[in-house]
């Protein structure tokens, strides 16, 4: 993520804003897109940082790699974790001993789950399975304490739940 604009001395800034003229007057290209993105954000302009990324995005050229991993790590990159996900999937069925893809197939899937997550979050904060994906997550992170919490929730909206009380056990045993 880019450096908050705090984070610049009042040169730098500075220098931000003298080169903002000429790049709103540059003809549009995705570059100059990006380039305006960078140093709106920069300066902390997060409404025309948002709106010439959005301009990048739109008119930026079309990849085409050759491989389903360089398509992957595309999709990656543009945090398209769903296509990423199908494309190292389908590259790891030709290439099983590639660690770079399933390093990245991981870290994909990674972001699908605290995607889904972040959408349960949203939609349903106060579900059992909100609180049980929260507590597997704070699980997961060593932050027994939070997550023994969380599943204390999870008991209470629904007690008959399959395997919370054994998840309340073994952090109990752990802990």
């Amino acid at each position: 993520y880019p450096a908050a604009a705090e984070d610049f001395t009042e040169h730098a800034r500075e220098q931000f804003r003298s080169c903002l003229p000429a790049l709103e007057g540059a003809p549009a290209s995705p570059s100059r897109s990006l380039a305006l993105a960078l140093a709106n954000a920069r300066l902390g302009n997060n409404d025309a940082s948002l709106s010439a990324w959005k301009d990048f995005t739109s008119n930026m050229p079309p990849s085409n790699p050759s491989d389903a991993y360089a398509r992957g790590l595309g999709n990656f990159d543009r945090q398209d974790f769903e296509a990423a996900e199908n494309d190292l999937n389908t590259w790891l069925k030709l290439h099983q001993n590639d660690l770079q893809a399933d390093y990245l197939l991981a870290r994909t899937c990674r972001n699908l789950s605290l995607s889904t997550l972040e959408q349960l979050l949203t939609l349903a904060p106060d579900s059992y399975p909100a609180h049980q994906l929260l507590a597997e997550t704070y699980q997961n992170a060593q932050q027994n304490d939070k997550a023994l919490a969380e599943y204390r929730e999870v008991e209470n909206i629904e007690p008959n739940l399959p395997g919370v009380h054994f998840s309340v056990g073994s952090l109990l045993l752990k802990m």
